[in-house]
């Protein structure tokens, strides 16, 4: 994978999700379990260990097996809550260049461009709104040749009638960290506040 992003539905179906994890398991103390599950998802999205057994290092860190950690993300990814694992780059320290794009599209074809952006590796992160501009994503591309091409067909499609290319002019947040408890523990040096999105 290109990127590592995690959601949630919504963060009321965590324990619901947790407690059938927790069966699968066949772990029982559900309460301290689930502490120790708001603290690997911390872990896995903030400071997931780079080396060569990674999970063993995250176990340690909770203070479970590495076995349970590796078991736990897998029915954790297999069920959804994880959607996707993988590392993230710092696209601009890389020599890449990106955007936030805003579109207003007729909803007739929205499925037909959703289709078309699929194809196209530069585009990620790309979501519907409820609001006149109604599609959102992001191009993050190796040249601005690339991104303006990518825009300008996407600018050209029958159907969208407004497009905004909104280019970061100061980065302020770099980091979020979704599904785990504000009081989570990530690592002794580090704590992490955050909004629900």
């Amino acid at each position: 994978q290109k990127y590592i992003y995690y959601q949630f539905d919504s963060e009321s179906c965590i324990s619901e999700i947790f407690l059938s994890a927790c069966k699968e398991l066949k772990l029982m103390n559900y309460s301290k379990l689930l502490q120790k599950h708001t603290k690997l998802l911390a872990v896995i999205q903030s400071d997931f260990p780079i080396e060569q057994r990674p999970f063993r290092e995250t176990a340690e860190l909770i203070g479970w097996t590495e076995s349970e950690v590796i078991m736990t993300v897998h029915t954790l990814i297999k069920n959804g809550t994880i959607r996707t694992f993988g590392p993230v780059f710092d696209a601009r320290k890389l020599g890449y260049v990106s955007t936030l794009v805003a579109a207003e599209v007729k909803n007739e074809r929205i499925t037909e461009l959703a289709a078309l952006m699929d194809d196209i590796d530069e585009i990620t992160h790309n979501y519907l709104r409820d609001y006149n501009l109604n599609m959102w994503f992001t191009i993050t591309a190796g040249s601005e040749d690339i991104m303006g091409n990518i825009f300008a067909l996407i600018e050209r499609f029958s159907g969208v009638s407004r497009i905004l290319n909104l280019p970061a002019l100061k980065v302020y947040k770099i980091k979020a960290v979704f599904g785990a408890a504000k009081t989570a523990s990530l690592t002794p040096k580090e704590s992490t506040e955050y909004q629900p999105l």
